[in-house]
This record gives C-alpha cells, structure tokens and sequence, in this order.
C-alpha cells in the first residue's frame, strides 16, 4: 500500500527503495522485548524473494547477521524469531520480484551496500539517530 503519510515520515529510505524495480511490498518490523512469532510459513509466489536488512538487532545475532546488511529468507519454509532483549529489535522487510531490476550502479553483488544506503538514509544525521 502507498500510503503518502507513510512515505512522507521516511522520504530518504523511500528514495532508495523506489530505485528498485520488482519492489512489491516494503516495511518495518518491530518486534518488541520479550516478544516472539511462533513458527509459521508465509505464502509467496515463487518469483519473489523476501529480503530483510537488519536495522536494530539484537547484540548476539551481530556475528551472524551484523546490522545494516541485507539476509534472503524463503518464507514458504517454517521459520520464527524471538526477542528476548531488552530492546525492540527493528527490521526492514522487502519483498522483491525476481530477477531483480536494478538501476544500473545497483547490481545483485551490491545489495548489501545497498542495505547499507537504506540505512544511512533513515539516520539523520548519517551516524546513529533514525528518522524512521
């Protein structure tokens, strides 16, 4: 759903999310501390990938998964996740038809970078303060 007052509350992600082509659904997950999403399957068309870049993790997913890069998830497989910090763990979610259409400079190899960009376009200041 393009919702302008959503939009308008992160105009610098959303200018990097409207450079990819296939974009289907984008937004933010919260998942609140202590809380957890049971173990589920999602349907999904077989031409589309879901993509989340880690915004806030938890500190014991950073060697795993450091924050501000890009992971592919086949949701047609179980899966689930727990937060049992104290601290909202924060994701983007992408779900991306396939092949992926890029502007040019935005090639496959780049998409961790481009995590990176989404990032670094909903801080602020460019170092640690979200605007999202």
């Amino acid at each position: 759903v393009n919702l302008a007052h959503n939009r308008a509350r992160c105009p610098d992600t959303v200018a990097v999310l409207d450079k990819i082509e296939g974009l289907g659904v984008a937004g933010f997950m919260r998942l609140a501390p202590g809380a957890h999403i049971e173990l589920h399957t999602d349907f999904r068309r077989d031409d589309e990938v879901r993509c989340h870049v880690g915004l806030v993790l938890p500190e014991v997913e950073w060697a795993t998964w450091p924050p501000g890069t890009a992971q592919l998830l086949d949701v047609r497989k179980p899966h689930s996740v727990r937060n049992d910090t104290t601290r909202p763990r924060l994701t983007l979610l992408l779900d991306v038809r396939l092949p992926f259409i890029l502007e040019p400079d935005m090639t496959p190899d780049r998409l961790p970078e481009i995590a990176g960009e989404v990032v670094r376009a909903a801080t602020a200041d460019g170092k640690s303060k979200p605007n999202w």
